[in-house]
Order: C-alpha cells, then structure tokens, then sequence
C-alpha cells in the first residue's frame, strides 16, 4: 500500500479513510473512474463548472454530511414549521 494511502487507514483516521474509499469506488462504477479522494488522502471530487471547461475540487463529503444535517433538523420540525425560502 502506498505511503499515504497507510496514512488515511491508520489509527483515528479510519472513518475517513472509509469514506473516501467508498466515494471512489461509487466514482469508477457511475462515471468510469474514481474521484482520487484516496490518492489525494483528502475529501475532493473533480466537478466540471457548467458551460466551461474549468474543474474545480469539491468537498464532496462535507457537502453530503451538511445537508443530511439541515434535512434531519428541518424533519424534526412540524409541518407548518417547514416553509424554507427559496433562492
């Protein structure tokens, strides 16, 4: 195993070196290749800006862990609690 790739499955780092395997994975299966999280050892994701041909890095975790947070808050309220302004 490469150096850094030891360093995202060690010790307290484990969770994270899971997910950026598991995002990898998914990448090669639905797109053809994988995002490279695992030979970054960092939470990117390549995403094309729409209309051009510039790539940005995003961190695609984050962003899902984010807005399962807001989801879970915004389920616990009651209906009429619920209205969530629109931009």
């Amino acid at each position: 195993m490469h150096k850094s790739h030891e360093d995202v499955f060690s010790g307290s780092h484990i969770n994270t070196g899971y997910n950026y395997l598991a995002f990898d994975i998914i990448g090669d299966l639905a797109f053809g290749s994988p995002f490279g999280m695992i030979d970054a050892g960092k939470d990117v994701a390549p995403v094309t800006i729409q209309g051009t041909t510039s790539v940005v890095n995003v961190p695609a975790i984050q962003i899902l862990n984010d807005r399962g947070e807001f989801s879970a808050s915004l389920g616990v309220l009651p209906p009429w609690a619920r209205c969530v302004p629109t931009v």
